[in-house]
């Protein structure tokens, strides 16, 4: 119960320090923390996830899964930037362009875990069933 009063009582301190912080940052430091944020939403993603397709799966199955994925989205995504690159011949599509490498497999287990999943009813009308 302590904890919680100076907690309370600190709250607008806190507040005020990272008000301050995001304001007198440069532009390299709030990408960096942004960055980091994107980060740690996907490897969380990507446990939670995996925590729910490994034992139906195996880990031998999951690891090509990932492996096939990965390999594709970085096929799939050389050959769309090399290709913009001929239409426009801008060399910052080939030399400026960084690629997070979760957004696919994030993809990739998120239709999985739809595959698993049961459909459920939402909604039952006349007109039908609207389906999660």
């Amino acid at each position: 119960m302590a904890m919680f009063r100076t907690l309370g009582r600190n709250i607008p301190y806190l507040r005020q320090q990272f008000s301050a912080l995001l304001g007198n940052t440069s532009t390299s430091v709030k990408f960096i923390c942004g960055v980091v944020l994107i980060m740690l939403v996907d490897i969380i993603t990507v446990g939670l996830c995996g925590k729910l397709i490994e034992p139906l799966w195996g880990q031998m199955e999951m690891l090509t899964f990932f492996a096939i994925v990965n390999f594709g989205v970085a096929v799939i995504t050389t050959a769309f930037y090399f290709i913009l690159y001929c239409c426009t011949f801008n060399t910052e599509y080939l030399f400026s362009v960084h690629i997070h490498g979760l957004a696919g497999y994030i993809a990739g287990v998120a239709v999985a875990v739809k595959q698993i999943m049961p459909d459920l009813v939402i909604i039952k009308t006349p007109l039908g069933k609207t389906k999660q």
